[in-house]
């Protein structure tokens, strides 16, 4: 069912993000078929216009969290990294609370996510 979800939510949003009129963050986390848990925070809009997501759509391929994505956590083998996108800057995690701060390029909209590699509560502001 969660799969449904996350289909309905990118095939509603994909369209904007191919305009570029829209550039949403998705945060995944999912344990692959090795066993590996792995999560990170998307750039849609990058995704959608640099490969092909006519699979993504169709419910051929899922979507999933890769190392150039904006975060990415190897939470199996206790590794992460963080990269800017072309529309959103990530900023290092905050020492005074554990998140991961991304301001938009264009607009300068900031979003932080109070988001502990390894924590099951994932809140977004």
């Amino acid at each position: 069912q969660k799969l449904d979800v996350l289909l309905s939510t990118v095939k509603e949003r994909f369209s904007a993000n191919l305009e570029e009129s829209k550039h949403s963050i998705i945060f995944l986390s999912v344990i692959q078929e090795n066993g590996m848990e792995v999560s990170g925070f998307i750039d849609l809009a990058q995704r959608v216009k640099k490969e092909n997501f006519m699979p993504y759509l169709t419910g051929q391929k899922q979507l999933r969290p890769r190392p150039g994505d904006l975060s990415y956590a190897n939470l199996t083998k206790k590794k992460s990294r963080l990269c800017s996108s072309d529309n959103w800057q990530v900023l290092s995690e905050d020492n005074q609370m554990p998140a991961i701060n991304f301001v938009h390029k264009s607009t300068g909209t900031k979003v932080s996510s109070l988001w502990v590699i390894g924590s099951k509560k994932n809140r977004t502001a």
